[in-house]
């Protein structure tokens, strides 16, 4: 019986031993600061500033605290509740154990996403920065110029950074666009309601007429509502492709957003669905 018990014992460590390292990952969201290392290529390195560099250093100046992930980087709100820093996610080429675990590992392969990305930026930066709220753009410039963040990140775990070898966008802080227009809803506010529609139309309009496609066309994870003004906040995915923009492909490009639109309506009030068709319909 003892044996017994003590098998039992041995068994449940074990269990437990194997399942830390999940538990600690989902309890730390995957944040390391290793995963956001790169050498990326000269040509990607720089740093584009909608506010000058004494501002910057000035928001950067305050506590950062985890908001969450996405695909492309951890995001962090400001303590004062007005910023938002993204910290772009590179998997370190110097990990052992990511080289060790990920048989798909390519180097190459990611240099060219952080290409991608850093032209995304790039863009959003300098043809679309009221649209997308971006304040500041770095892509690892090892320049000492700014102030070392303080991040209090995933299960409370404080970390300081030195910015300058990370690549990260500095954006205005928004509100969900479900969460604005849910609250239009709730308080009857036509009007409210349909100016956020109006914005929206605006906004797609205004970047389709930079020449400017967003390849991850999800509406309420993208938008936001950016003192009192919808914005694009999610433009990791911006290609600049003014070719493609016939007519047609214009129409496309804002019925894959309004299509959302319509459906979030009909379910949540479906008594304005045809007015906010109509609506979009003017608008095209």
């Amino acid at each position: 019986m003892k044996l017994f018990w003590r098998a039992g014992l041995f068994l449940c460590l074990s269990i437990s031993v194997l399942m830390m390292p999940s538990a600690l990952k989902r309890l730390t969201h995957s944040f390391h600061a290793s995963r956001l290392h790169l050498n990326i290529p000269d040509g990607c390195r720089g740093a584009i500033s909608q506010i000058s560099i004494d501002e910057v250093c000035q928001i950067l100046s305050q506590d950062f605290v985890y908001l969450g992930r996405g695909s492309q980087s951890f995001a962090f709100a400001s303590d004062d509740g007005s910023y938002v820093l993204k910290l772009f996610i590179f998997d370190s080429m110097d990990s052992f154990s990511h080289r060790l675990f990920e048989k798909s590992f390519d180097s190459g392969m990611i240099q060219q996403k952080a290409i991608h990305t850093f032209d995304a930026c790039k863009l959003a930066c300098q043809f679309l920065p009221q649209e997308t709220g971006v304040l500041f753009v770095h892509f690892n410039t090892q320049k000492k110029s700014l102030p070392t963040v303080r991040l209090i990140g995933p299960a409370w775990k404080r970390q300081e950074i030195h910015p300058e070898e990370f690549c990260f966008v500095l954006q205005k802080r928004a509100l969900g666009l479900d969460e604005v227009l849910m609250q239009a809803c709730l308080l009857s506010d036509k009007d409210r309601f349909f100016s956020m529609v109006d914005q929206l139309n605006r906004l797609l309009t205004r970047r389709i007429d930079c020449g400017i496609a967003n390849t991850d066309p999800t509406l309420f994870e993208n938008f936001g509502v950016i003192d009192g003004q919808v914005a694009e906040i999610d433009f990791g995915n911006y290609v600049f492709c003014p070719e493609i923009f016939t007519k047609s492909r214009s129409e496309y490009e804002k019925t894959r957003y309004t299509d959302q639109l319509l459906k979030w309506v009909e379910r949540t009030i479906p008594q304005w669905k045809d007015s906010v068709a109509v609506r979009l319909k003017e608008n095209q």
